[in-house]
């Protein structure tokens, strides 16, 4: 599920883009900044480039780009598709 990030608070949102910058490790040289990276995660996400995505089977969020968002929701509709014709 996506979760607009108006709907949660500047930590919370700062939180997500500091777990999402540490994750993808420090291979950036000498001159990687952790907070000019996480505010330009912070940017993306407001531009709408990135989304927030809740996972209620993992209750975990990550962050994904619009595309990726957008497939995935595709593949979910087909998905529930699929199940109601195997239910009919």
């Amino acid at each position: 599920m996506q979760i607009p990030y108006t709907e949660i608070s500047k930590d919370a949102l700062r939180g997500i883009a500091l777990e999402f910058v540490s994750r993808e490790g420090t291979d950036y040289g000498e001159e990687w900044d952790m907070e000019k990276k996480i505010d330009q995660v912070i940017e993306a996400i407001k531009k709408g480039k990135v989304v927030i995505y809740y996972n209620h089977t993992t209750q975990t969020c990550n962050l994904l780009t619009k595309h990726q968002s957008t497939e995935l929701e595709a593949a979910r509709a087909a998905a529930q598709d699929d199940d109601i014709n195997y239910n009919d």
